[in-house]
């Protein structure tokens, strides 16, 4: 739990508890391999295509690896079946996905890399 008054010593503390605290479903790029199969188990199917939509093609090949030969054919399918889609959905499947991120990593089975920082300091 956060502290609700927290001190910090220099700006780079203060950048890195902050840093720490968001998580934006880009950062699946972050996550390590055995993560995303686990993160592509706890959303609906139909989520993951919705999630998707607008992704880039590294983030959508990041999930299409953790996925069975099959998984990624129907995934495939279904995704060019579906069609465009609003925004705002798009928007609420990445945020499933995101608080799906949050509770695997709390449960030590989603691991993310650091963010490269360059440029912040």
């Amino acid at each position: 739990m956060r502290e609700p008054c927290r001190r910090f010593s220099s700006a780079a503390e203060m950048r890195d508890a902050m840093m720490s605290d968001s998580l934006f479903f880009e950062d699946v790029l972050r996550a390590n391999d055995r993560g995303v199969q686990e993160l592509v188990k706890q959303v609906t199917h139909m989520t993951l295509i919705c999630a998707l939509k607008t992704a880039t093609p590294q983030l959508r090949d990041k999930f299409m690896r953790n996925l069975s030969k099959r998984a990624r054919e129907v995934l495939q399918e279904d995704s060019d079946y579906w069609g465009p889609v609003r925004l705002s959905e798009v928007e609420k499947a990445q945020q499933a996905v995101v608080e799906a991120m949050h509770m695997l990593i709390d449960m030590g089975e989603l691991v993310l890399r650091p963010r490269n920082l360059e440029g912040l300091e």
